[in-house]
């Protein structure tokens, strides 16, 4: 499995849980031999044979590997009780979406909903062909849409899940497949062209808004909107609501169940809301401006009783560098103290922030925000030696001059003030 992002990558083997970190000029080849290659195409290519050397690459008769399903199915059991009801061609078009995807894209927050959760998404459309627009679909909601015989436009960033999407498709479907970021001005084509669409932006208030405000602008009279809703971005997503003036009709609690990259269930669900436009409902932004949003890919988050928190105050800026976090933080797995199966970087606002999760519903966040000289550490569930060992690693790249002289617990969080 790769999972990269700009300048940066890695690759985790399934079977054994061994990895590399990947050179930037290994990206390309990468994100290729993930979107699975013809034999007579790896034959023109060296850097296809020395990736197969390497033990990067295998000829294969299929792109679904059978592993990946196995994974994917044994998460699915959690959830039999929802599986009964479910459009079996539907499920298994996703199902098998899943089992050949080999990449993901952390720059664009990506994390994939099961196919379950997929299969029943697309169940409540209906049955009667409808035009349905997918506004980012890198858990492959396409592919179950157009099993129920609907209209799909998908609107991805990511030209590896375009590419995929594509390959995977029946060539009779009716599917357009455009490779569009979100944030530029609608097509005029699209303006009120669909009878529904579905997103599951991440959780803050401006994904929140620039999606819903995008779907908005492309329902027919009548359409409908379904947007998946996290809990730590209720509060947002009813903001966003009020702001634009839309109705939500119907709210499905923890709808949606999600798997992180190395096939272990998400600690989180979320809901999924079915919205209406009002005759006073208002685009913003409009679908023919541009729009930026700050923190387009950082989820909203709120305190709960088994996460700790550190504060540190007077921080060096000029050592408060990602890269000499990561290092660190490498170290530290080396040890076998911390065991890190996805980790992202992101730049947003002065605020530099390092995400990892760490397995079996685990999360570890760093910000730094060198600007105001404080840095944060989050640890969820709460971990007395993990903790411990992150803060030495804190202290050694942040350059903190002084000592501990406060605790305080904060439903059940410490927070550490450095001076």
């Amino acid at each position: 499995m790769a999972s990269t992002q700009k300048g940066w990558g890695e690759l985790r083997s399934l079977a054994t849980g061994e990895r590399w970190d990947l050179r930037p000029e290994d990206l390309s080849i990468v994100r290729a031999l993930a979107a699975g290659l013809p034999e007579h195409d790896a034959d023109k290519h060296r850097e296809l044979n020395a990736a197969a050397k390497r033990g990067w690459a295998v000829q294969a008769t299929s792109t679904v590997d059978a592993h990946v399903r196995q994974r994917v199915e044994a998460l699915e059991r959690h959830f039999a009780w929802c599986r009964s009801a479910l459009p079996p061609t539907a499920h298994e078009a996703v199902l098998a979406g899943h089992s050949a995807r080999r990449h993901t894209h952390r720059g664009f927050a990506q994390r994939s909903a099961l196919p379950e959760t997929i299969a029943r998404r697309a169940a409540l459309v209906g049955t009667e062909p409808k035009r349905v627009l997918v506004l980012g679909d890198d858990d492959l909601s396409s592919l179950a849409l157009l099993e129920l015989g609907h209209h799909v436009t998908v609107l991805e960033i990511d030209e590896a899940i375009v590419s995929l999407t594509r390959r995977l498709a029946r060539a009779d479907a009716s599917l357009e497949l455009l490779t569009y970021d979100l944030r530029e001005p609608l097509p005029p084509a699209l303006n009120s062209a669909f009878d529904a669409f579905f997103a599951d932006p991440v959780s803050g208030p401006g994904a929140l808004r620039l999606f819903i405000a995008r779907g908005l602008a492309a329902l027919a009279p009548g359409g409908r909107g379904f947007v998946c809703v996290s809990e730590a971005g209720a509060a947002s997503f009813a903001a966003v609501a009020r702001e634009l003036t839309v109705e939500v009709s119907e709210q499905y609690t923890d709808f949606n169940h999600y798997y992180a990259p190395d096939y272990t269930l998400a600690f989180h669900t979320s809901d999924l809301a079915i919205i209406r436009p009002r005759a006073d409902t208002t685009l913003r932004p409009r679908p023919d401006e541009p729009f930026l949003p700050r923190g387009l890919t950082t989820e909203d988050h709120f305190p709960t009783t088994p996460a700790s928190r550190y504060v540190f105050k007077n921080i060096d800026p000029g050592t408060s560098q990602i890269i000499h976090l990561d290092t660190m933080i490498r170290v530290l797995e080396r040890t076998g103290r911390l065991n890190v199966v996805e980790r992202s970087y992101f730049e947003d606002g002065g605020v530099r922030s390092y995400l990892m999760h760490t397995g079996q519903g685990g999360a570890v966040l760093v910000r730094l925000l060198p600007n105001d000289k404080v840095g944060e550490l989050f640890v969820s569930p709460a971990d007395s030696v993990l903790e411990e060992a992150l803060v030495v690693v804190l202290l050694g790249v942040i350059g903190i001059a002084g000592t501990v002289v406060e605790t305080q617990r904060v439903r059940g969080s410490s927070v550490y003030t450095m001076v």
